[in-house]
C-alpha cells in the first residue's frame, strides 16, 4: 500500500502489521486501535489522523512523517530511521530510500528485502543478520559495515564500496556486481560461488535476475541463455550480440534496449514491441 491514498479513511482495529505505508495519505484517517506493528510510516501524512489505543511497536517513520500536532509517535514505540539509530528487526522491506544516511545504525535481523537504497550511506553499520534479498544497494556506502550472516542473495552490488565490511557467512547467490565494485581485502569475488560479474561477455547462464536493476549496463556479447529476467529493469542496455535465447522476458523493461543482428532472443519475441531498438 505505498502510496496510497487513505484519507478519511475508517481503520478502526485495522490490522497494518508490517504494512508498506510509505508515503500513503492518512490524513484525517481514524486508526483507533489499529496495529501499527512494525508497519513503514516513511513519509506518511498523518496530520488529523486518529491514533488513540494504535500500536505503534517497532514502526518505522522518518523526519518527513506528518503526525497529528501534540502527537509523540517515539513515545508510542515507533522507531526514527536515521543514522546511528537502534534499527534491530525493524521492517522495511520495499522501501524507497535512495540516499538515505544509516551509517552507524544498529539493523541487526532488519527486514531491509527488496528496498531500493542505491547510493544509501551505511557506512559502520550493524548488518549482521540483516535481510538483504533482492535489495538495490547500487553506489552505496558500505564501508566497514558488519554484514556477518546477512542474506545479500540477488542483491544489487553494482559500484558498492564494501571495503573493511565483514562478511562473514554472507550469502550472496546470484548477487551482482560490476568492475567498480569495491571489495574487502582478501575477498575474491570470482572464486565465490554464484556471485554473479555484470558486464560485456559475462557468463550469466539460468542466472537468477528477476526484477534486478540492471538500466544502461553493457551486456554486449554476454551469455544470458535460459536466465530468468521476469520484471527486470533493462532500459537502454547494451545487448549487441548477446544470447538471450530460452531467457524468460515477461515484464521485462527493455525501452531503449540496443540489439544487431548477432543478438539472440527467445523463440517468438519481437524486441521492437517492447520499446527496443537496432542499431
Amino acid at each position: 500500500m505505498g502510496g496510497a491514498s487513505l484519507r478519511d479513511a475508517d481503520l478502526t482495529e485495522a490490522d497494518l502489521t508490517d504494512a508498506l505505508l510509505e508515503d500513503a495519505h492518512l490524513e484525517f484517517a481514524d486508526l483507533t486501535r489499529a496495529n501499527l506493528t512494525r508497519a513503514n510510516l516513511l513519509s506518511a501524512n498523518l496530520a488529523g489522523a486518529k491514533l488513540s489505543g494504535a500500536v505503534l511497536t517497532r514502526a518505522a517513520y522518518d523526519q518527513f512523517t506528518v503526525w497529528p500536532a501534540g502527537f509523540e509517535p517515539e513515545s508510542r514505540g515507533a522507531v526514527l530511521v536515521t543514522a546511528g539509530a537502534d534499527l534491530r528487526e525493524i521492517n522495511l522491506r520495499g522501501t524507497l530510500s535512495q540516499d538515505i544516511n544509516l551509517a552507524g545504525a544498529d539493523l541487526r535481523k532488519a527486514n531491509l528485502s527488496m528496498a531500493d537504497l542505491a547510493g544509501a550511506n551505511l557506512r559502520r553499520a550493524d548488518l549482521r543478520g540483516a535481510l538483504l534479498t533482492g535489495t538495490w544497494l547500487g553506489h552505496a556506502d558500505l564501508r566497514q559495515a558488519n554484514l556477518s550472516g546477512a542474506d545479500l542473495r540477488r542483491a544489487d552490488l553494482g559500484g558498492t564500496d564494501l571495503r573493511g565490511a565483514k562478511l562473514k557467512n554472507a550469502q550472496v547467490a546470484y548477487a551482482t556486481y560490476d568492475g567498480s565494485t569495491r571489495w574487502p581485502r582478501r575477498f575474491d569475488p570470482r572464486r565465490t560461488p554464484k556471485l554473479l560479474l555484470l558486464g560485456p561477455r559475462a557468463i550469466l547462464r539460468g542466472a537468477d535476475l528477476r526484477r534486478m536493476n540492471l538500466f544502461g549496463l553493457d551486456l554486449s556479447e554476454a551469455d544470458l541463455t535460459n536466465a530468468d529476467l521476469r520484471g527486470a529493469r533493462m532500459r537502454s542496455v547494451d545487448l549487441r550480440g548477446t544470447n538471450l535465447q530460452g531467457a524468460q522476458l515477461e515484464g521485462t523493461d527493455l525501452k531503449g534496449a540496443e540489439y544487431n543482428a548477432q543478438t539472440k532472443w527467445p523463440i517468438g519475441f519481437d524486441p521492437q514491441t517492447v520499446g527496443a531498438f537496432a542499431d
